[in-house]
């Protein structure tokens, strides 16, 4: 059996049409916030799995000087380092005429955000131990990180070869829309191991997509 958060999958035949999908509910999402707020906030992350559709977000037209972007979650390295997710949000998303939004540092979006909803809509990746955001298996924070109410957490995971900073499992579930966007028949047979009853432990994918309820849509493209 598997539970009930695969309910929520949304599969699609490549992974254009996923990109195509996931930038109009982007934008769709964007816009109820602007309407609400007159400011629209997007949660994104790190990785390689988005940047195609990050070049297809930069290329949108859209009202993207009333966006704020924020990460899900940082490396704790310099600016410059070749895996801070910030300088790549910068080269793969802000540009063009995504070039306009401002971009926040998590302490930042903490700091001047409200919780309702917190963000407009994130997007979230997964890894093929079940981690998502900075959410490690591993890292000693982890517990504190998926049960406190601090907004942002620092990370140890031993696995990792740097610290990080993430939100927690309730700012993260505090988005209007939670999107889990994963790519490759690896991918998925990782989120079904996770969420398979039969699992004897509880992956950090799982905790957020059972938290989450009905506000995470799971996209998926092979």
């Amino acid at each position: 059996m598997v539970a009930a958060g695969m309910n929520n999958l949304r599969e699609f035949d490549s992974r254009q049409a996923l990109h195509d999908a996931l930038s109009a509910l982007i934008c769709e999402q964007l816009e109820g916030g602007i309407k609400q707020r007159g400011t629209g906030r997007l949660i994104v992350s790190g990785g390689s799995t988005p940047i195609p559709l990050f070049h297809q977000l930069a290329k949108t037209t859209f009202d993207w000087q009333n966006v704020s972007v924020c990460l899900a979650d940082e490396r704790l390295v310099p600016a410059d380092h070749p895996r801070c997710n910030a300088s790549m949000v910068q080269q793969e998303l802000l540009q063009e005429k995504a070039a306009a939004a401002a971009f926040l540092s998590l302490s930042e979006a903490a700091q001047t955000w409200d919780t309702k909803p917190f963000a407009d809509i994130t997007l979230l990746g997964m890894g093929n131990d079940g981690h998502t955001a900075s959410l490690f298996p591993d890292a000693p924070e982890l517990k504190s990180a998926l049960n406190g109410d601090q907004p942002v957490y620092t990370m140890t995971p031993p696995s990792q070869p740097e610290a990080r900073e993430t939100f927690g499992l309730q700012t993260l579930c505090a988005s209007q829309q939670l999107v889990l966007h994963i790519e490759g028949e690896e991918k998925y047979r990782v989120l079904q191991e996770a969420m398979n009853d039969s699992a004897t432990t509880s992956l950090p994918i799982r905790t957020l997509i059972e938290a989450a309820h009905s506000h995470i849509t799971i996209f998926w493209a092979p």
